[in-house]
């Protein structure tokens, strides 16, 4: 096909000559061989602009042909179609103005942990994007957007109205990758893992596509509960990172720490999270500091370094802006967590109240509504609790009616579970019909919630675990409820996160099947999910979630008759060191009450 193109002599020739027909004969001829040799026209989303192009400069030469162009005009028109040439080629491969600046834009808003104002600017400028290429990546922003909102399911949604056919072989690769990243996030880590691993068998990544590729599977790994393998995968993702301000590298440093926390390695751990701390402020990325410094100043804590936590506190706090919602919640919610594992009730009390006094003016009316059943059990589980919250709460009841199905039961089981427990050691006192008609209007929205679990698409697994348990509470709310059913959907939670690979949480809903039977004095069916747990602590033998584990072990023993296994259980939490104030007071009553009970029969 090369050999049919005339040389560069011949052409000049024919122009000078005015030999109209045999130029347009040379140009037919020099598209048909551009597509021919050069694959990179012949793309999807290449192939409709370099189609309009080639027309453009046909419609010169034949309008020249039959004497419609001359002079000027020609010539404008010849000098513009060889402008076009390099400015459709970067717009093939680039964002061209106006989107390249609307895209720069979005992320810098994202990286200042705005994503309400990023979702805003996308909606104004959704008619900017024209071609594929600016629909691509104006769907990427908008789902970059919904997960930073914490919306993962309605990220999946608009990946997957996506034309993956217009997309070469890089973008694919990408966009797979970007997709298996929110299959995480929303709990599918199976999923995860295998999307990431047939990615690697077609494609062989390098760069910070192998990067990201490390770091799913490492996370896959770590909610098996195999913490070698994570730890091994997360070394390869560290030695991948050429760029410590790509915000892949700084996640690999990020669950590296955590890992080495895990392990109980708290120097390695602060090492890592040092590192990350360092890479977010060179990037200047907002929204990741919060996690940097939290990480930080936690593992300080672990290691008892009380002078270093008040500097990187004081530090933290200068990142703080103060005209940011959220910059405010996170710092303040840090605090709380922060006081509340330390124990230091005076701290505690006094940063709810600052918290409320910044924060709340700026909230909208909902925000400041769901505050206040956040500032509700974050005061009972740490014995703050006065009659002025709860007047509040009761005040302002009506308007939780106007939220969402999920939304209003997540605030009214979180006001039954401190009215039940006020009611059980009898200070409920004058609130006694709002516990009525909280735990009335749960039992309504029972039918709703089962109905919205059957909405919920398959890949939002922690959604459909979350509303299964959910459900669950709902007929725990009412004595007679259907305890066969109960028994029956914690097993069906249970085995969803077995087999979407996150046995982490497959293990807590074990304990709570436990739970659940020892309730209801089902002791046989306790005791053979007590075994199961027994078993699985070793296989996750070194990860967090296994420590709370040992007190409700040793409970379940107990109960069973197992006096020798229960104490084994409650030396074995005790050797952690551990404090129990760190866990719920319903986690301190088992142990409080176990200790009494094993004390009486020594």
């Amino acid at each position: 096909m090369v050999d049919l193109l005339p040389s560069f002599n011949e052409t000049k020739q024919a122009f000078e000559n005015g030999d109209r027909f045999s130029l347009l004969i040379y140009y037919c001829l020099f598209i048909v061989t551009v597509m021919f040799e050069w694959k990179y026209v012949r793309l999807p989303y290449v192939k409709s602009k370099f189609f309009l192009w080639s027309i453009f400069g046909f419609s010169i030469i034949a309008l020249w042909n039959i004497g419609l162009l001359n002079g000027l005009t020609l010539y404008l028109l010849v000098v513009l179609f060889l402008i076009l040439a390099p400015v459709l080629y970067y717009s093939c491969s680039n964002l061209v103005w106006p989107c390249s600046l609307i895209d720069r834009k979005v992320s810098n808003i994202l990286m200042a942990n705005e994503p309400e104002k990023a979702e805003q600017m996308l909606c104004y400028y959704k008619l900017c994007s024209l071609d594929s290429m600016e629909k691509y990546s104006y769907s990427l922003k908008k789902a970059e957007t919904a997960a930073a909102k914490g919306n993962m399911c309605n990220s999946i949604k608009i990946l997957s109205k996506i034309d993956t056919k217009k997309l070469n072989k890089n973008e694919n690769l990408r966009f797979e990758l970007i997709k298996a990243n929110y299959y995480s996030q929303l709990g599918d880590y199976d999923r995860a893992k295998q999307t990431v691993e047939h990615l690697y068998n077609i494609y062989k990544p390098s760069g910070k596509y192998l990067l990201q590729v490390y770091l799913i599977k490492a996370l896959s790994a770590e909610f098996e509960g195999d913490l070698q393998k994570s730890s091994e995968l997360l070394k390869n993702a560290i030695n991948a990172c050429t760029d410590d301000t790509d915000v892949y590298c700084q996640v690999a440093l990020n669950n590296m720490g955590r890992i080495r926390r895990f392990e109980k390695n708290y120097t390695d751990s602060f090492y890592y999270y040092q590192k990350q701390l360092q890479a977010i402020k060179n990037s200047r990325n907002r929204t990741s500091i919060h996690i940097a410094y939290q990480n930080v100043i936690g593992s300080l804590v672990l290691d008892h370094k009380l002078e270093d936590e008040s500097k990187y506190i004081q530090q933290y706090q200068s990142f703080i802006d103060s005209k940011n919602l959220n910059d405010l919640m996170e710092y303040y919610n840090f605090l709380i967590e922060y006081y509340r594992q330390k124990g230091e009730k005076y701290n505690l009390s006094k940063t709810l109240e600052k918290s409320e006094e910044k924060t709340y003016s700026m909230m909208s009316r909902k925000e400041q509504l769901v505050s206040d059943i956040y500032q509700l059990r974050i005061r009972w589980n740490n014995e703050l609790l006065y009659s002025a919250v709860l007047d509040k709460i009761e005040s302002q009841y009506i308007e939780y009616s106007n939220f969402s199905q999920v939304e209003k039961f997540n605030c009214y089981i979180e006001i039954h579970c401190v009215l039940q427990a006020l009611k059980e050691t009898g200070l409920l006192g004058t609130h006694i019909d709002m516990y009525n008609t909280n735990k009335e209007n749960i039992g309504i929205l029972l039918p709703e919630l089962k109905e919205y679990f059957f909405k919920i698409p398959e890949c939002c697994v922690s959604e459909r675990c979350m509303t299964m348990w959910n459900i669950v509470r709902a007929n725990k709310c009412n004595s007679d409820y259907d305890k066969d059913e109960v028994l029956r959907v914690l097993k069906d939670i249970k085995d969803t996160y077995s087999k979407h690979g996150n046995f982490i949480e497959a293990f807590n809903i074990g304990l709570d099947i436990c739970d659940e039977a020892l309730f209801q004095k089902k002791y046989e069916e306790m005791w053979k999910f007590t075994k199961l747990a027994i078993y699985e602590t070793k296989r996750l033998s070194g990860h967090p979630v296994v420590t709370p584990a040992f007190i409700r072990i040793a409970c379940y023993a107990y109960n069973a008759g197992e006096l020798d296994i229960s104490r084994d259980y409650v030396k074995l939490y005790e050797e952690t060191g551990i404090n129990i104030s760190h866990y719920a007071y319903w986690i301190q009553n088992f142990y409080n009450g176990l200790k009494c009970e094993l004390c009486k029969v020594e």
